[in-house]
């Protein structure tokens, strides 16, 4: 049955422009049975499993693609971006053995605890990061009332990562455009993936040792989709307003150019979609 999912959405997906709203790999909005409202355990049994993280350090960066990329999107800057704190982002992608620790339900198409973690939507990965605070005695990143979601940023909980320290991280920090110089060796992507996703850190970590920031899973990110504010921004966080929140990383069912550290996409917070995973952050 997986088998034939995969070959479908194989056929569904276009190879152009990832950056327009929903993902760009065709992945179809299914739920599987019994997730549709995914909460938090109310108690965590048996040892807790570690989240490794590393550190992506404070200083001033160039994120966005080169003028000269012949992948390049309009909404990728370039933009000079300064984080005045460093950030401790996860070393790879959840997995759902972790998420199965904290959550009442795993969403993922191919369930298998050794693999990232699937079919996440923007507000299961917040409800996610705030039950693994509640988990590791940390005061909660989010405030969520429904579909309200405010950010303290000022919390040592676990959140998602912005826009900025997303692709900080994946171009291993001080490597600069173009594209090519912050690539990990094969990337899982449609042609290296074999049709589905892999156990984390089966391929090269980059500079910065993190692990599938670029395919396996296509990974939400705090800021709602809109244009760059400018040339230079300060700890970017996204628009303050608008439905669309930002993917990054291409997954297993994007062709290697939609995986460009660069490269954006979109979807409604609400939807999950296969390919849709989550990696977190903390203040460091």
């Amino acid at each position: 049955m997986l088998v034939a999912l995969y070959a479908v959405l194989a056929c569904q997906t276009p190879t152009t422009s990832t950056n327009a709203e929903a993902p760009s790999a065709g992945a179809p909005a299914t739920e599987r049975p019994g997730t549709a409202q995914i909460t938090a355990r109310a108690s965590v049994e048996g040892a807790p499993l570690a989240y490794d993280t590393r550190s992506v350090p404070a200083g001033t960066y160039r994120i966005g693609s080169d003028p000269q990329d012949p992948e390049r999107e309009d909404d990728e800057g370039p933009m000079q971006v300064t984080l005045t704190r460093g950030v401790r982002l996860g070393t790879a992608e959840v997995t759902q053995a972790l998420w199965d620790q904290v959550m009442s339900a795993n969403p993922s198409a191919q369930v298998d605890p050794t693999l990232p973690v699937g079919q996440v939507s923007w507000h299961d990965a917040v409800l996610f990061a705030n039950a693994l605070s509640k988990r590791d005695g940390l005061a909660p990143a989010y405030t969520i009332e429904g579909k309200d979601v405010r950010w303290d940023p000022a919390s040592p909980g676990w959140r998602l990562p912005t826009e900025a320290e997303w692709e900080v991280a994946a171009r291993g920090a001080n490597q600069p455009p173009p594209e090519d110089a912050s690539l990990q060796a094969a990337p899982w992507t449609r042609d290296t993936s074999g049709g589905g996703p892999r156990k984390p850190c089966l391929g090269t970590p980059n500079a910065l040792g993190f692990c599938d920031l670029l395919g396996n899973m296509q990974e939400w990110v705090w800021d709602r989709y809109a244009p760059y504010p400018g040339p230079t921004a300060n700890d970017p966080r996204g628009a303050e307003s608008g439905e669309a929140r930002v993917l990054r990383g291409g997954s297993w069912n994007h062709v290697a150019a939609q995986a460009r550290p660069a490269n954006r996409n979109r979807g409604r917070p609400s939807v999950r979609f296969v390919v849709n995973g989550v990696r977190l952050a903390r203040n460091e």
